[in-house]
């Protein structure tokens, strides 16, 4: 439900979010980024930039300007099962929340930039092993 189509500067290899709305989806490699309306309740700001764990080249998505928060799961993934409307998703699936104006960059996806006033949830895909147990995707 992209409210506008964002722009791509191929000089920049940046996608650029004109509106970033609730609702609004968009993907960086293994990582969903959802539009939230307001900063979920309880969240605390950090200094830890990257919002994905891990030191792999594969997890290097890091926040450029903005503000990025811990959040406490729950919170989040209630809000955004509230908006899927039966599409449940599950707490360890659910990374920090960051606010914008901002740039989230990686060294091998297009960077995404988003507007001032932003509030995007990370949320981490999943696959399901050979048991058919959700796991955690990884870049």
């Amino acid at each position: 439900m992209l409210t506008a189509k964002p722009m791509l500067d191929t000089k920049t290899n940046t996608r650029h979010h004109a509106t970033w709305l609730m609702g609004d989806v968009a993907h960086q490699g293994d990582l969903i980024l959802i539009g939230l309306e307001t900063l979920p309740v309880g969240a605390t700001a950090r200094e830890k930039r990257q919002v994905a764990d891990g030191d792999s080249r594969g997890s290097r998505h890091i926040v450029s300007g903005g503000q990025v928060y811990t959040v406490t799961p729950e919170v989040v993934a209630c809000t955004l099962n509230e908006m899927k409307r039966g599409f449940a998703i599950e707490d360890k699936f659910v990374g920090p929340v960051f606010t914008g104006p901002c740039v989230l960059e990686h060294p091998q996806h297009a960077h995404q930039s988003f507007p001032e006033g932003a509030v995007v949830a990370v949320v981490y895909q999943r696959n399901l092993d050979i048991i058919e147990k959700a796991e955690r995707a990884k870049d």
